[in-house]
C-alpha cells in the first residue's frame, strides 16, 4: 500500500503544482497584454519608373529646410542638400522647373513683405521655366543610371533696405524634375 500512495501523492503535488502555475499565468497574462504598444505609421512613396531624386547618400529628401537668417547681412539660407538624379534611361537629359515662384511669408503678420526665395541646383539658378541638365553632363555619377551630385540650396533676401519683421516665415519650394521626352 505504501507505494500506491506515494503514487498518489505525487500525483496530487503535480496537480497543485499546476494549479498554482495556471493561476499565476491567469494573473501574468492579462496584465502583459495591458502593457502592450502599438505602432500605426503610415507609409507613402512617389514612384516615377523613369526617373527619381533622392539626397546624394539615398535617403529621401528632406520634407522640410529650416533657413538659417543673419542679421547683420539680411541673408536666409538654408543648408545645402546633396542630392543625386537616378534613372533607367541615360541617353535622356532632364528638365528641372519650380513648380511655383518660392517665397517666405510672415505666419501670422499678412502685412509683412514676402521675402522671395532663390533656388539653386547644380549652381544653375531655377525658375519656373524648365532648366535642361544634358545627359552629358548630369549622368556621370558613380553608378549606371545614377546622376553626379547636384547640391540644391534656398537662399533669400528681404527686399529694400528695412530687416523683414520679426517672427516665424514659412514657404514652400515645388521642383519639378522630369526625362526629356526624346533622347539628347
Amino acid at each position: 500500500m505504501q507505494p500506491k500512495m506515494k503514487m498518489k501523492t505525487l500525483v496530487k503535488m503535480h496537480v497543485m503544482t499546476l494549479m498554482r502555475l495556471a493561476a499565476v499565468a491567469a494573473i501574468a497574462l492579462p496584465t502583459a497584454a495591458a502593457n502592450a504598444a502599438e505602432v500605426v505609421i503610415d507609409l507613402s512613396a512617389n514612384v516615377d519608373p523613369t526617373l527619381s531624386i533622392l539626397q546624394a547618400n539615398g535617403s529621401p529628401m528632406p520634407q522640410s529646410l529650416e533657413l538659417g537668417y543673419n542679421a547683420s547681412t539680411g541673408d536666409m539660407t538654408s543648408p545645402t542638400v546633396h542630392t543625386r538624379l537616378y534613372t533607367n534611361d541615360i541617353t535622356r537629359s532632364v528638365q528641372v522647373r519650380l513648380g511655383a515662384v518660392p517665397s517666405l511669408v510672415h505666419a501670422t503678420n499678412n502685412a509683412a513683405p514676402a521675402i522671395p526665395l532663390t533656388v539653386r541646383l547644380d549652381g544653375k539658378t531655377l525658375t519656373t521655366a524648365a532648366t535642361t541638365l544634358t545627359a552629358a553632363d548630369v549622368w556621370t555619377g558613380a553608378a549606371q543610371g545614377e546622376s553626379k551630385t547636384l547640391p540644391l540650396s534656398v537662399t533669400g533676401r528681404a527686399a529694400g533696405a528695412n530687416p523683414p519683421a520679426a517672427g516665424r516665415y514659412v514657404g514652400r519650394l515645388e521642383m519639378v524634375v522630369v526625362a526629356a521626352t526624346t533622347a539628347l
